[in-house]
């Protein structure tokens, strides 16, 4: 075992001078990661060799061990994100009556502000608005007034 360790660090002490030599700071890091990446190539095939009777996957970046035949416990399940912040609070103003007149992105913004104490930026707004309106839960109007679009419920 000693004998291991100081021939590892024999190689790597040889393998340091080596990446020193160059100047560029890029140049030594894209060495070190091709060989490492190479490493991870030569275990892999190591390790899918079928000598065991049963193949396994490698991910070498993680080094972690996947058994194909194993079954994954959410497999085929995409886990939905809850709302939250801006989201989470415009849906709770589409169950109020809020938006049975039409509102501007200011007037949202202030209502925000209001109801749960929130200073959310306009721009933070819009995205959701815009998302509201494609899945038809708002609709959008510009106003003849100021030329500005308008959220109502659709």
């Amino acid at each position: 075992m000693a004998k291991l360790d100081t021939n590892l660090k024999n190689q790597l002490l040889d393998l340091a001078e080596t990446l020193n030599a160059f100047k560029s700071d890029t140049v030594q890091v894209i060495i070190a990661e091709r060989l490492l990446d190479s490493i991870f190539v030569n275990e892999e095939q190591n390790f899918n060799n079928p000598e065991n009777g049963q193949e396994q996957s490698y991910n070498p970046r993680r080094a972690k061990r996947i058994n194909p035949n194993k079954e994954r416990k959410n497999s085929g399940h995409v886990r939905e994100r809850k709302p939250t912040g801006a989201t989470k609070a415009m849906y709770r103003l589409l169950d109020t009556d809020f938006f049975d007149e039409p509102k501007s992105i200011s007037a949202i913004a202030d209502r925000y502000k209001e109801e749960f104490n929130e200073d959310f930026k306009t721009s933070e707004i819009s995205g959701i608005l815009l998302k509201s309106v494609k899945e038809n839960l708002l609709k959008r109007e510009k106003n003849q007034g100021n030329k500005r679009y308008e959220y109502v419920k659709a």
